[in-house]
């Protein structure tokens, strides 16, 4: 059972409202990673992070089920 990878984020340019938040949005986008889960989703707009589902943590485990 795997419980996480180390990953190199690749860099992006991809504009945030708040750019210290980019790091966590290339690692996402480089680990090919289906969520980013957040208490600031508006940090991370969809039309910045295309294929990356947006969360809450209440989304999140609403979505599993738990």
């Amino acid at each position: 059972m795997h419980y996480g990878h180390i990953i190199a984020p690749t860099p992006s340019f991809i504009p945030l409202p708040d750019p210290k938040d980019r790091i966590y949005l290339d690692a996402a986008v480089t680990a090919q990673a289906d969520a980013i889960i957040t208490g600031n989703v508006k940090h991370y707009p969809q039309v910045a992070c295309p294929g990356i589902d947006i969360l809450t943590l209440r989304d999140f485990l609403q979505r599993v089920g738990a």
